[in-house]
């Protein structure tokens, strides 16, 4: 019985394995293009980021991080490797030779129990707001199951305003 467990296991591993795919950029980072998310701004970004499973219950990103990409030429084709058309993925994507300058022009803050998030302080610009709403089912056997996904959402913010978010998949 260990065995087949074993198997079972080592079968999901492998399927999740093959989701993730490696892609290589054709656009390099440019740090000119990303710098105005350094910079102190008067704008506000607020959101709220759920997923409703089958059965009509609201999942949220409760305890994950909320993260702020500014768009350039560079993140947008990160965003359409990990995303496609959607707004909404399971894929994890791994990229090869990520600029490791690009850690350093996106901010993150926490998500409450209800799924909000608050970026204070945003300079003007266009973004991408991310992040995850992931939870288990029941699935194989006694192995849970891997629900949600990654979620993004683009905004547009404009000094001294408050914009409003929400990360739904749609």
């Amino acid at each position: 019985m260990k065995i087949s467990h074993f198997f079972a296991y080592s079968s999901l591993l492998l399927v999740l394995a093959s989701c993730a795919n490696t892609v290589e950029l054709t656009t390099r980072f440019d740090a000119s293009q990303a710098a105005y998310i350094l910079e102190q701004g008067t704008a506000t970004i607020k959101g709220q980021a759920f997923l409703k499973t089958r059965g009509g219950d609201l999942k949220t990103a409760a305890g994950n991080m909320a993260t702020l990409v500014p768009v350039t030429a560079y993140s947008t084709e990160r965003f359409r490797a990990i995303y496609g058309d959607s707004k909404v993925t399971k894929l994890n994507a791994n990229f090869k030779d990520t600029d490791p300058r690009y850690k350093d022009f996106i901010r993150q803050v926490s998500v409450d129990i209800e799924g909000r998030f608050t970026f204070t302080n945003v300079a003007a610009g266009n973004y991408y707001v991310t992040t995850s709403v992931i939870w288990e089912a029941p699935g194989y056997g006694s192995y849970l199951s891997q629900q949600g996904g990654a979620l993004y959402n683009n905004v547009s913010a404009k000094k001294g305003e408050t914009v409003e978010v929400i990360l739904s998949g749609f």
